[in-house]
């Protein structure tokens, strides 16, 4: 009986691990987005609010790139703390980057995300969340609302 219990709640996991289709692709393998008719100063302050809205922290700003992070919660937290860290590390975030680039009239931004944590001695774990077709797919409607 704990055999085949051990074995459905592997193929339930395994199962939850099948990834979502890529929304739009990209040149970058990113989530992106060509903007138009706004300056490079005014699509930045517009990721500013709409991470601020999302309750999320500004780690950093100016024209051509933002910064924004949140931390995890709950089993994605204690997961990705078991993988990329250890008992000590701190409780990860999701750390986006927006790049932000001036093309002639348009602005081109390009979303980069990762996850890090801090381990006890205070060197810094950090693990690209390019792959992470939920999360691309997550920022890209992000990009599409600005």
């Amino acid at each position: 009986m704990k055999k085949i219990l051990i074995m459905a709640g592997l193929l339930i996991g395994l199962s939850g691990c099948a990834q979502q289709e890529v929304m739009q692709q990209t040149q970058s393998g990113f989530a992106e987005k060509t903007i138009q008719d706004k300056s490079q100063s005014v699509v930045s302050q517009d990721i500013i609010n709409a991470c601020i809205n999302r309750g999320h922290t500004i780690r950093e700003s100016s024209d051509s790139r933002v910064v924004c992070s949140s931390t995890m919660q709950g089993a994605n937290a204690a997961l990705t703390q078991m993988l990329i860290g250890n008992s000590y590390s701190t409780t990860p975030e999701v750390v986006v980057s927006f790049v932000i680039a001036s093309i002639g009239e348009n602005v081109r931004v390009v979303a980069q995300p990762h996850v890090e944590t801090q381990m006890a001695m205070g060197q810094n774990q950090v693990q690209s969340m390019r792959d992470n077709n939920a999360l691309r797919n997550n920022l890209q409607m992000f990009l599409n609302s600005l």
